[in-house]
């Protein structure tokens, strides 16, 4: 079995806006990303 991680909200963020994104912003991706 081959397992992928998703590292866009963890790698992603740093690189674009340069740690300024906050968990708030940040959920509604997530819950799109879980279904």
């Amino acid at each position: 079995m081959v397992e992928i991680t998703e590292t866009v909200l963890r790698d992603g963020h740093q690189s674009l806006i340069a740690t300024r994104m906050r968990t708030r912003d940040m959920l509604p991706a997530a819950e799109r990303l879980d279904s």
